[in-house]
């Protein structure tokens, strides 16, 4: 089956707009559990569809900046998703809402004087949860912040990683010392906002946070975070252009690196904030049916028209 290792998504969502259209009739809750760490407890939630019987896919969310996991939960909606995808969610809480992607260790401002070790915090918590359940498939899902930790976990950890969605995210250059010459094959869903303002489209050097040796970090552009991916994936360097998405292929292990251009989004998650759907289905757009997608490797997706507004 093909595979896509990446997926860049630049999604324009306009802000404060409200759809007239019937709300979703469910809304999942995850049950809040803790998992000790390295003698500390760290909190996560999962959800578990009542319905599950058999293998299933599990999703790891990691929330952005300031935020938590049941945060996340509330404006992704990955709980009702996952019960009608048959997926297991967990949402890992960063301690003192700061996740450590190896930012901090080169002096780069992050929340908190306690820094913990997430990737052993994910690796466990995806081992907590494989002991109960069987997993056919990984996926890490991470905003902001918490997509640059993902990209960390991609590179350092032992977890056998099947697909990740990195929303409003992007790479830097100490990624490259953290994968080395390590081949990703992993699927990788990457979602921008042409309208983001955190992070610049062409990328930028950090000159207030200078190294030893006087380099800087650089913190990538939105494309320029997909080409480091697709390197990564030893991909051919020139994307097939697939409507709004462009698509790397050729890769290591069948993988396929893309970049898709949505019309509906800042830096945000697609669709947050707006789950109303006509005949209460999410339309294409929406972060969890990419996700869906991106688990069931029917990406790229066809781009869906912003609904009208009355």
């Amino acid at each position: 089956m093909r595979r896509y290792l990446i997926v860049l998504a630049f999604v324009l969502l306009g802000a404060g707009l409200s759809f007239a259209q019937e709300p979703l009739s469910t809304f999942a809750v995850s049950e809040r559990r803790t998992l000790e760490v390295n003698g500390v407890e760290r909190i996560y939630s999962i959800y578990v569809p009542e319905t599950l019987d058999g293998p299933a896919p599990l999703v790891v969310a990691l929330h952005g900046r300031f935020s938590s996991g049941k945060a996340f939960e509330a404006t992704t909606q990955l709980s009702r998703h996952a019960a009608e995808n048959g997926w297991i969610v967990v949402y890992p809480q960063a301690y003192e809402y700061s996740w450590e992607d190896g930012g901090r260790e080169l002096g780069l401002p992050r929340v908190g004087n306690n820094p913990q070790d997430d990737t052993a915090f994910i690796e466990q918590l995806v081992s907590a949860v494989s002991a109960d359940h069987e997993v056919s498939h990984l996926s890490l899902v991470g905003f902001d912040t918490g997509g640059s930790m993902v990209e960390r976990l991609l590179c350092e950890s032992d977890l056998a990683i099947s697909s990740v969605m990195l929303v409003s995210a992007v790479g830097w250059s100490y990624n490259a010392d953290q994968c080395g010459e390590q081949v990703i094959q992993s699927d990788i869903l990457l979602v921008y906002g042409v309208f983001d303002r955190v992070y610049k489209p062409t990328g930028e050097e950090l000159a207030d946070f200078p190294q030893p040796d006087g380099s800087l970090i650089r913190r990538f552009g939105f494309y320029e975070t997909a080409q480091f991916w697709a390197a990564q994936a030893d991909c051919e360097a020139a994307p097939e252009q697939i409507g709004l998405t462009s698509v790397f292929q050729n890769c290591a292990g069948d993988a396929t690196v893309a970049a898709m251009l949505l019309s509906d989004l800042a830096h945000d998650w697609p669709r947050s904030g707006a789950y109303q759907a006509t005949t209460n289905t999410a339309p294409e757009n929406d972060g969890g049916a990419l996700l869906a997608a991106l688990i069931g490797d029917a990406l790229p997706v066809e781009i869906t028209e912003p609904v009208e507004l009355i």
